[in-house]
């Protein structure tokens, strides 16, 4: 049996995950970061590592060695693990 999740997806990030008619709001930006497994980015918003590094500083503002091996799906991605991901935030609990 299928199960329908209906989100409304929004370029702005104000009042994400609240609900509006029942329907979970999240921000495009979030749903892309998801969808392409790279919250590791998100520890280098200027992007000023190169970008085929993957890594990310940790709070001493060195190389975070094991933000390379993050991932948002350890046992591979999967349309229930994305749902989960977006309902629980993980994208940005992961920062």
């Amino acid at each position: 049996m299928s199960k329908v999740h209906g989100w409304i997806v929004d370029t702005a990030i104000e009042c994400d995950h609240q609900r509006f008619a029942g329907f979970l709001k999240v921000s495009l930006e979030e749903m892309l970061i998801a969808l392409r497994d790279d919250a590791a980015l998100l520890h280098d918003p200027d992007q000023l590592l190169p970008a085929d590094a993957g890594r990310a500083l940790d709070e001493a503002g060195e190389l975070d060695l094991d933000a390379a091996v993050r991932t948002l799906y350890p046992q591979g991605f999967s349309a229930r693990r994305f749902v989960t991901v977006i309902e629980e935030e993980t994208v940005w609990r992961s920062v």
